[in-house]
């Protein structure tokens, strides 16, 4: 049985039409009917409020349940990737800055890396995602101006 079926049985169950269900968790009627109809999903917040106006508890279980596995699996994909792919990013990173004040690395490679870093660590939403890459991108070149070519720290 999925999330929406549940809702859309518990709710009911209690005789509550969608428009109520909605005024009790502070959502829409459209957005009740999207969960039901799995749609979408409630966020954590939401869930909180389902569970307490529904008086259900195996929501918010399933719900953790779910997310220890993607956890899980993100964590053993991070640690793989990250074992395999850390000795040629260390030998990429000692080549780099042995050529470090030329153009080409400073306003192509370095922001690159920057881009595949973020997305790596790639863990927000994707709207916080894009725009930690665009402050990230935008913090770099503002340093290159502060801070030009010639007076680089690294000699």
């Amino acid at each position: 049985m999925t999330l929406g079926e549940m809702i859309r049985e518990k709710r009911m169950e209690l005789g509550l039409t969608q428009q109520q269900l909605a005024d009790k968790v502070y959502v829409t009627r459209q957005t009740i009917s999207k969960w039901e109809l799995g749609k979408s999903q409630p966020d954590q917040i939401s869930l909180n409020l389902l569970e307490n106006s529904l008086q259900f508890k195996c929501i918010t279980e399933r719900k953790e349940g779910r997310a220890q596995t993607m956890s899980l699996i993100r964590d053993l994909f991070g640690l793989i990737f990250f074992g395999v792919l850390f000795l040629p990013l260390r030998m990429i990173w000692i080549m780099v800055r042995k050529k470090w004040k030329t153009r080409l690395v400073q306003y192509i490679g370095i922001p690159l890396a920057i881009c595949l870093y973020t997305g790596y660590m790639h863990s927000l939403t994707v709207t916080a995602f894009y725009v930690v890459l665009i402050c990230t991108i935008l913090l770099y070149f503002g340093l290159r101006i502060y801070f030009p070519l010639n007076q680089s720290a690294d000699k």
